[in-house]
Parts: structure tokens; C-alpha cells; sequence
């Protein structure tokens, strides 16, 4: 609006997100900022903590009447912040709490639907936010984000967290807003490259200096930082791409070493997997995941990482076992499958029967319930589960709550067209919160072009409430988003982005080109299967390039492509930080790639090496400064 001097306020702990919010403003005025702007939107932060002095309560107050929005970063610390709650009740007076945009970045922050206010454990919410509002507010999970590295544009998954902020507080779709700021990176690549090019004998500041005659010393100085930069991002991506093609496996390695230490960014972790994976994979020892015995082929389900370590159930000879990878201790699980919850406090049989782990390999049974037609889906905390149920009256979608004193179920009927449904996982997702489930239903007798059947349903205790549903094309993955606010779902050749409630589009949709399922470790990353000519590979939303391809056992057809019958279907393990397909399993954390490939090439490489390597005179730094992108 004409009349607000800033796009957004942001009303923070100065203890808990001093750190954080810096990078968050930083990231909201660079996003989609062209060379010709200073920023690409105003946003007000409070930098020294003077909000503590009441006698500043007057310029704090005059910069919240000038901001159209009020961004909290929710926490512990700022839920007891009296200065954070004065801001919270100013916005609310003078603009209403519809302006209030949540950023959680420590703690916890859920919505009770029945008491139609955040639940009793939300320990980052602030009193003065209680009672406020009567419907589940948008609220933008950025925790995962505490590492320097996590915190930069560089970073896709931070960068696509800062486009969903903007694209709110802007109003636009998601898929504009990612579409402008790839426009003004790709101008700003093509403007500096053009000046280092006519003037490469010239300092960086003089090169800045002669394009924007007249700006002074301090902009000219960012000016430079942001020159330097962008030669050193598409540097980067020169080594990746070299890094790629390279026979060498010594080239390949210390190429994509180079170009993960340029610019930490997922895609250049990309390089580095698939340098490890592929082409430089006879010089690497990648590290066991497994104890000595037992076999990455056999793990049937994971749970979430938990400092360093996580919990994997394995298919044995005579059932099924459960093995923590930080301790080695191990749970016998009778029948042949079964299914980790994310803390792995919890394994559910395909029988039905819910184990909790505990002490001294303990697995014991607390619950029975209906026998699993399909791998559930749970949500993040665990404490609910979704699957397909088939029954004597046809396919059912069970949500069951393990969680409390005495385990509930609720279900909705299928149909009985659907007793010859695929029996993919994928085609029912159950909301990271437990507030909604939504399902892909496929008919049996389904004619191609296959049409499938989208329903979302609200989850509220005893009953699941159909909220809407439509028509997609083809098979394919349906899943909600991390923060549960959008829902994803394959349509043959795109991936449609809808509100959960409504089925109808929030964001554009993301076009991909592989056939088959995707599953994804989060919202900026996600696995597809072999297709055709194309070996599995990761690719990264929203743009679906795909950064890495990884080796698989298949056989060739007549054709010289695979025949995607053999399998080849890579998967997630540990939360994203593992990958596996029928051919291996390798990390996916990028200090560990790091430690992985510098190991092999023996601490360091040369300048001449580098040089043979990509015929580009550089100094190599790559194994000497393991920064690690999230």
C-alpha cells in the first residue's frame, strides 16, 4: 500500500533469533531485488534491541503503523517476551491480528481445531496471541534453519521458504514470485559477467564504480559484494557441471568438492552425491550404515535422524527386527513387515499390531488395529497414522491415533471398485500437524487415460469430515507440504499445488518430465524413480531439475534404456539424510560427502590438478573448509 513506509515489521527475541532475523530480512529484501534496486522491499527490524527502553516505545510503535505486516518469529523466549507481546497487542489494535504472519523457529506451535485456539503444549506461543484467532493460521516452520550455511539464498530450501514469506505478504502466487526472483538472478548473472568481461583488468570496486557512475562509496561497495558473488556462484556451477561429465574419477570428485565449497547450495550437494555414487566411486570408502552383518537391501522402513543416528527396521528370515544405528541395540518384531513412527519410539506391524520399543530390546505390543493394506503415512510428531485398510466391505482409509491413553480409529469407505487399487504409499498422505488427511484413489477398472479420484478430509476426533474433491490424471504421489498448508498432487506431467480445503490451485504448478512416484524428504527435495534412458535421480522443487542421477541394478532393453520393470525405485532413509537404491546407499549430508570425497583425494588438490581438471586457472580451497548446506 502507497501509505506504509515498510512491507513488514518483525517482532523477534533478541536472545533466541538474533542471528535468524537478520538473515530473514536480508533474504525478504533481496529476494527478486534487480541490479537497478537497492532492495526489492522495505521491511523494518529492530537491530539493537532499544525496544527494551520505554522511552523508544514511541519509534517502535510509529514503525509498526508503517508496516503493512507484522512478521513474528515465534519461540520459547519470544512467548516471554513483554516487548514481543506490547507488538503483538499494537498490530492487533491498530491493524488486526489477519496481519499477523507466523515464523516459528524454535519450540513447538500447533492448533487445537476443537478449542479453535493453539494447543495447551504450544510452548512458542505468546499469551497476548491466545484467544486471537478462530481458524488455523498459516505458520512457516522455518526451525530446521540454525546453521550459518542454512541461513542464505544460496541455501534452495531457505531461499524457497523466504519466496513462500514474500509471496504472502505480496499476495501473489508462490510460482510468481519464484518466476520474478530467477528472472532478476538470471539479469544480474548476465549484467555482471558482461562487466567483468569488458572490464577484467579493473579492480571490482572501479568496475562498480564505472557502471554506477554517481553512486557513493558504501553502495558501490555492495554493488562489488554482489559482482563477486554471482561470478563465484556461476564458477560453481561451471565445476558441477565439468564435475558431471568428467571420466576422471579423481575429476569428478575434486570438481564437485570445488563447487560445493564455492556455493553450499543443494544442487551443487547434488554434484557431490553423484560424483560419490557414480563416476568416482571406485576411489571413495563410503561409510556403513549398518552394523557388520546386516544388509541395506533388507531395511524395510526408517525413522526420522536424531543426532547422528535414527532407527531402521529390516526384513530377516524368520521376521522382522528393529536396530538403533547410534547404540546397536535391536528389537524382535514377529511377521515380516513393519513400519518405524518419525521418533521411532513406535513400530507398526502390516498385522496391525503397534509395538513401542523400549529399554533392553523390549518390543511390546500396546495396541491391535486394522491389518495395513498400505505403508501408513504418519504425521511429524507420530502420533497418528494413515493407510488403506481392506475389509470384507471393500477398501477403507483408516487414521488411527497411537499417541493417547487408548488408541482410536476413524474411517471413511473406499469403495469397492477400489479392492484392486495399487497399493502405493504414496497415494495417501496424512498433514505433518494431523489436522487433515487426503487420498488418490485409482478404480481397478480405471480405462487409460487413468482418472483418479482426489478427497481431503478435516481429522476431528472421532470422525474424518470430507472437505473436497477432484478429478487428476494418471498414478502419482499425493502429500502435504511441511508446514501443512498446501497439498501436493501428481497430474501426469505437473504437480499440482492446492489448498487442502478447497482442492482448488494456491501456486502454479511445478512441471516435471520423469514418469513414476516421487517421494520427498521435504518440500526442496525429492527422489524419482528410473525412467526409461534416465537412472533414478534428486531433483529439487519447484524447478524439478534434477541435480544428481544415482547408479541402479537394471537391465537394459532392447533399446539400450532400462527396463524400469527390474525396479530401480530409489528411497528415502533417515529423514532425507540417507538415499538408497537397488544398487547402494549412500549419505546425502554434505559434511559427510565432504569428509567422503577430500579422504579420496588425499586431503588436497593442486592448482595444476584443478586446472587439467576444468582447464580453469583456480586456486582450490574445497578440502579445507567443509561448510555444510542444509
Amino acid at each position: 500500500m502507497a501509505d506504509h513506509r515498510y512491507s513488514a515489521f518483525i517482532s523477534y527475541s533478541h536472545s533466541a533469533d538474533g542471528a535468524f532475523a537478520p538473515a530473514l530480512q536480508s533474504g525478504m529484501q533481496q529476494l527478486g531485488r534487480s541490479w537497478r534496486q537497492r532492495r526489492a522491499m522495505e521491511v523494518f527490524r529492530d537491530e539493537t534491541g532499544l525496544a527494551v527502553d520505554p522511552n523508544l516505545w514511541g519509534a517502535i510503535t510509529t514503525a509498526l503503523d508503517s508496516s503493512e505486516w507484522f512478521v513474528l518469529l515465534a519461540s520459547p523466549q519470544a512467548a516471554a517476551s513483554h516487548w514481543v507481546g506490547q507488538e503483538i497487542e499494537h498490530c492487533v489494535a491498530t491493524k488486526g491480528a489477519d496481519r499477523i504472519l507466523i515464523v516459528l523457529t524454535e519450540g513447538t506451535l500447533s492448533w487445537d481445531d476443537a478449542a479453535e485456539d493453539f494447543s495447551a503444549d504450544s510452548d512458542a506461543v505468546h499469551p497476548a496471541l491466545r484467544g486471537l484467532l478462530t481458524t488455523a493460521p498459516t505458520i512457516f516452520d522455518l526451525s530446521w534453519a540454525r546453521q550459518e550455511t542454512d541461513l542464505t539464498l544460496d541455501n534452495v530450501r531457505f531461499r524457497t521458504d523466504i519466496a513462500r514469506i514474500v509471496a504472502m505478504i505480496r499476495e501473489e502466487p508462490l510460482q510468481q514470485v519464484a518466476e520474478h526472483d530467477a528472472r532478476a538472478r538470471r539479469r544480474t548473472k548476465a549484467i555482471v559477467r558482461s562487466t567483468l568481461g569488458v572490464l577484467a583488468a579493473a579492480t571490482a570496486v572501479a568496475v562498480i564504480a564505472a557502471v554506477a557512475a554517481g553512486v557513493n562509496w558504501r553502495q558501490a561497495s555492495v554493488e562489488q559484494s554482489a559482482a563477486e558473488h554471482e561470478a563465484q556462484v556461476a564458477l560453481a556451477r561451471e565445476f558441477a557441471a565439468e564435475s558431471r561429465s568428467a571420466e576422471d574419477p579423481r575429476a569428478a570428485l575434486a570438481l564437485a568438492v570445488e563447487a560445493y565449497s564455492l556455493a553450499p547450495a543443494a544442487e551443487h550437494r547434488g554434484a557431490l552425491l553423484a560424483a560419490i555414487s557414480g563416476t568416482g566411486s571406485e576411489l571413495v570408502e563410503v561409510p556403513e550404515l549398518l552394523p557388520e552383518g546386516r544388509q541395506s537391501a533388507d531395511i524395510t522402513s526408517s525413522s526420522s535422524t536424531t543426532d547422528g543416528g535414527g532407527r531402521v527396521t529390516l526384513a530377516t528370515a524368520t521376521g522382522s527386527i528393529a536396530v538403533d544405528l547410534a547404540t546397536g541395540g535391536e528389537w524382535m518384531l514377529p511377521g515380516r513387515a513393519h513400519y518405524l513412527a518419525p521418533d521411532g519410539e513406535h513400530a507398526v506391524g502390516a498385522d496391525g499390531t503397534v509395538f513401542a520399543l523400549g529399554d533392553e530390546g523390549r518390543a511390546d505390543p500396546v495396541a491391535t488395529i486394522p491389518a495395513l493394506g498400505t505403508e501408513p503415512s504418519f504425521t511429524a510428531a507420530g502420533d497418528l497414522l494413515a493407510y488403506r485398510h481392506e475389509g470384507s466391505a471393500g477398501a477403507r482409509l483408516i487414521v488411527v491415533d497411537i499417541a493417547g491413553e487408548k488408541v482410536r480409529s476413524v474411517a471413511v469407505p473406499l469403495g469397492s471398485d477400489c479392492a484392486g487399487c495399487s497399493g502405493d504409499a504414496s497415494a495417501i498422505a496424512i498433514a505433518p500437524d494431523g489436522s487433515m488427511v487426503a487420498v488418490r484413489i485409482a478404480p481397478a477398472w480405471a480405462e487409460t487415460p487413468i482418472r483418479a479420484r482426489l478427497s481431503s478430509y478435516a481429522i476431528g476426533g472421532d470422525r474424518l469430515t470430507e472437505l473436497a474433491s477432484a478429478d487428476v490424471a494418471g498414478t502419482g504421489m499425493v502429500r502435504f507440504t511441511d508446514d501443512s498448508s498446501a497439498l501436493w498432487a501428481r497430474d501426469d506431467g505437473a504437480v499440482l499445488v492446492l489448498a487442502p480445503g478447497t482442492l482448488e490451485p494456491v501456486g502454479e504448478a511445478m512441471s516435471i518430465s520423469r514418469a513414476g512416484p516421487l517421494e520427498y524428504a521435504h518440500d526442496a527435495l525429492a527422489l524419482a524413480p528410473a525412467d526409461g534412458c534416465r537412472l533414478p535421480g534428486v531433483v529439487l522443487p519447484p524447478t524439478m531439475a534434477t541435480v544428481a542421477e544415482l547408479p541402479a541394478d537394471l537391465e537394459y532393453t532392447e533399446g539400450g534404456c532400462y527396463d524400469a520393470a527390474q525396479g530401480g525405485s530409489p528411497r528415502w532413509l533417515l529423514g532425507g539424510s540417507w538415499v538408497r537404491t537397488s544398487a547402494g546407499t549412500w549419505p546425502t549430508e554434505a559434511e559427510r560427502l565432504l569428509d567422503i570425497a577430500c579422504d579420496a583425494l588425499g586431503g588436497t588438490v593442486s592448482r595444476e590438478d584443478l586446472t587439467e581438471f576444468a582447464a580453469i586457472g583456480h586456486s582450490p580451497t574445497g578440502c579445507s573448509q567443509n561448510t555444510e548446506e542444509s
